[in-house]
């Protein structure tokens, strides 16, 4: 057994918090329409009402009773959700202590920044996966179970980006994706010797992966930016497998006790992927025994815990035939 049940008690204060987590996102969304400050401007003798933000400032039209209930309505409403929000913040934080007092707090607090991160930019959102063992969080996290330590250690994550549509973070991140990891740890660099791979001063490792387009293990590179010293995504055979099939979105705990949506592949997909690669004659030893743990360990859980979840579904089919055979079903 790879994995066990979190008790009722656990898992009440982790569904408290996500609940709670929940309502704080409905209410940041509500808010967003919200941001900035509404005043009145006089030009040339009238009044204008102007909805200013750090980006644009935008005339509604001169003073009317129209208006003066626009701005009635931003200001109490305004209001409202900014008091909203402290308290859900405030409770929040209680949940999160209750949270680590009894060990729910499981996803390591690099890989939930990370993906964080990632959910600020819709462009990115829509098109990466948190994929390889940090993805089991996301799996634990929906069936209400723990993986045992020695199947979730590590110090690393993959970022899988779904290259079919290319996107640019020019725009957003200036320094492109190489900046959105230094806005959550200055110290990331890229590594001189794989261009794909960052490291931070602790030495946790962030690999930028893509699907392969051709029949060998690792072929060629792309980047998400113009930025001269952002990482390159690195091609690797098996993966468009992986971004074919459903995604897969749950909430976990970080370790300091906060709810985190993580996004990975769907966990059959994850389970028969794994399998696959346990077979390669050149993947590394050590690399396929984890391999075929984490596609038992996932294909038990999808069948134990998730059994909506259905291996025959045709939204799989993006899975080789011969892939989707090989798993007992």
């Amino acid at each position: 057994m790879k994995f066990i049940d979190i008790d009722s008690n656990s898992n009440k204060i982790k569904i408290n918090a996500i609940q709670c987590y929940e309502s704080w996102k409905d209410t940041m969304n509500k808010w967003r329409p919200y941001k900035g400050s509404m005043m009145w401007r006089n030009i040339s003798g009238i009044d204008y009402l102007i909805h200013q933000t750090a980006k644009i400032q935008k005339s509604l039209g001169a003073r009317s009773e129209e208006t003066e209930s626009i701005y009635r309505n931003f200001q109490e409403r305004k209001s409202e959700l900014s008091e909203r929000i402290k308290t859900l913040k405030i409770n929040q934080e209680k949940h999160a202590r209750m949270c680590k007092a009894v060990n729910a707090n499981r996803v390591p607090r690099m890989v939930a920044d990370i993906s964080r991160r990632l959910s600020d930019f819709p462009v990115l959102a829509n098109k990466t996966l948190i994929v390889g063992t940090s993805a089991l969080y996301a799996y634990e996290a929906a069936a209400a179970v723990y993986f045992e330590p020695d199947m979730v250690a590590t110090d690393d994550v993959d970022v899988l980006w779904d290259t079919r549509k290319k996107i640019s973070i020019a725009s957003a991140e200036p320094k492109g994706f190489i900046g959105l990891l230094k806005s959550v740890d200055k110290s990331f660099e890229v590594m001189d010797s794989n261009k794909y791979r960052a490291s931070n001063k602790d030495g946790f490792i962030v690999d930028l992966i893509q699907p392969a387009n051709k029949n060998v293990m690792f072929s060629d590179y792309s980047s998400m930016s113009d930025f001269p010293e952002d990482l390159v995504a690195v091609e690797i055979k098996g993966l468009a497998w992986l971004v074919s099939c459903p995604k897969f979105t749950a909430t976990g705990i970080d370790d300091q006790g906060f709810p985190v949506d993580i996004t990975a592949p769907d966990p059959r997909a994850f389970a028969m992927h794994k399998n696959w690669l346990s077979t390669r004659g050149d993947r590394n030893p050590d690399k396929k025994k984890r391999d075929l743990e984490q596609s038992i360990a996932v294909f038990k859980l999808v069948s134990d815990k998730l059994s909506f979840l259905d291996f025959s579904d045709d939204a799989l089919r993006a899975m080789p035939l011969e892939i989707r055979k090989s798993i007992k079903m």
